[in-house]
């Protein structure tokens, strides 16, 4: 009976694992409806032009909305972006059937964004950069 239970237990975790997913945040910058690119003049809501010279982005508190509702966080806490390329980033191996939204905040939030960004190794998102970036604002997605 032992080995029973040992047996359902091993085809149970085996198949487990296989619902496992990688799941990957694509974004596909856009200024005007068009592929950004830096340098391009375009008008703001207010009528005023401008060119963009540099833009990169904290993206953190990543949730993903999925299977009637449910909430997963992602395991990747902090991404690093640069508009100068399409963002392909996998962002966890989560048990996710279908995706039916996405939460995230653009910066970083309080406690982190007071700390010390010496105290991470290098190559992590908020590990010292050049040119330096600052963990300023926060703004949040809103749920779907």
């Amino acid at each position: 009976m032992k080995q029973i239970y040992i047996l359902l237990l091993s085809i149970f975790t085996i198949l487990g694992a296989q619902a496992q997913t990688n799941v990957y945040l694509k974004i596909n910058h856009l200024l005007n409806g068009q592929a950004f690119a830096f340098n391009t003049t375009a008008t703001n809501n207010l009528n005023n032009e401008f060119k963009v010279k540099r833009l990169e982005y904290y993206v953190s508190q990543v949730n993903i909305i999925h299977d009637g509702g449910q909430v997963t966080p992602a395991a990747t806490q902090y991404l690093l972006l640069d508009a100068s390329s399409q963002v392909n980033e996998m962002i966890g191996n989560l048990n996710i059937t279908s995706i039916e939204g996405i939460q995230m905040s653009i910066g970083v939030e309080a406690p982190t964004n007071n700390g010390d960004p010496s105290a991470y190794p290098a190559g992590h998102p908020l590990a010292p950069k050049m040119p330096s970036m600052h963990w300023v604002i926060q703004i949040t997605t809103p749920s779907p």
